[in-house]
């Protein structure tokens, strides 16, 4: 596990080439990290992917849609709308999701509509985080 707190996105692009192996990191804290810094991450055999407090948003969730092969994803206090969130229904083999102080356009809206719907996951309070139904 990498934890690669302040790297911009090319910093963060340039060690995913030398660690090919890489099954969980977290860039938790990567106020550098923008959409664009994904995009190398498709490369990795990536499980576990953990973000907070970057400059992700709509786009790089693409990115982040695209690891199907993640099992466990945690976005904390991110600005991602609705539509960013959707495009999540991509990851199936998604066992935990956890949404925590996310940034969001109408959260209640977004929890029952977007996440429940959507996605096949249920909020569950003692938790603080998305299951699977």
């Amino acid at each position: 596990m990498v934890h690669a707190c302040s790297l911009p996105s090319f910093t963060v692009c340039l060690f995913t080439q030398e660690l090919t192996n890489l099954t969980k990191l977290n860039l938790y804290g990567c106020k550098r990290l923008s959409d664009q810094g994904l995009s190398c991450l498709t490369i990795l055999p990536l499980k576990a992917l953990s973000l907070g407090q970057t400059r992700i948003r709509k786009e790089g969730l693409k990115q982040v849609a695209s690891l199907t092969q993640l099992t466990e994803l945690h976005l904390v206090k991110e600005e991602v709308g609705l539509d960013g969130l959707v495009q999540l229904s991509a990851l199936t083999g998604l066992h935990t999701l956890s949404l925590r102080d996310l940034k969001l356009t109408n959260p209640v809206v977004a929890v029952s509509m977007g996440v429940q719907a959507v996605l096949g996951y249920h909020y569950s309070a003692d938790r603080g985080s998305m299951l699977k139904q």
